[in-house]
């Protein structure tokens, strides 16, 4: 989402009589302070790194090597690019529309229905521990009733 804000631009000598008229408002775009988790970019980041650490060991190395040449030979005939480089270039913008317009809402939405659970989950566990700490003293002042009856001794 982006907010339209207005600037008006005035003139700074104090002579000059302030009115500003249509030509003088410049509209901008400013984005709004929503945050951004940019998922997708980093596990495209993430695979890229496991791959060249996958390169890197030799049992994998002739492997990876056909891979990459069999990748770059079917995005050449489909899409025209000849190299793993142009599709990095070409792929990474469309990464953060992906994040932008459908991962980070569907993560805000997804935290907006557990936030309220996750902001009881305190008393929750405080209620819970107050039950438990209950019972074991229930418990304990039981056990000390009976030590002291069977320990008293008998009058008849």
């Amino acid at each position: 989402r982006k907010k339209k804000t207005k600037i008006v631009t005035m003139s700074t000598d104090p002579a000059a009589t302030i009115q500003p008229n249509e030509a003088d408002l410049t509209e901008i775009c400013t984005t709004d302070d929503s945050p951004h988790f940019d998922v997708v970019e980093h596990v495209y980041e993430g695979v890229k790194s496991v791959w060249a650490f996958g390169k890197g060991v030799v049992v994998f190395k002739p492997l990876m090597g056909i891979a990459e040449n069999v990748a770059v030979k079917v995005l050449s005939v489909a899409t025209g690019v000849n190299s793993l480089d142009d599709v990095d270039k070409n792929v990474k913008p469309h990464l953060k529309g992906i994040d932008k317009e459908f991962i980070d809402p569907a993560i805000l939405k997804i935290w907006s229905l557990i936030e309220p659970i996750v902001g009881k989950s305190e008393d929750v566990a405080r209620s819970m521990i107050a039950l438990v700490h209950k019972q074991s003293m229930i418990e304990k002042t039981n056990k000390t009733e009976e030590s002291k009856r069977e320990s008293a001794p008998e009058l008849t």
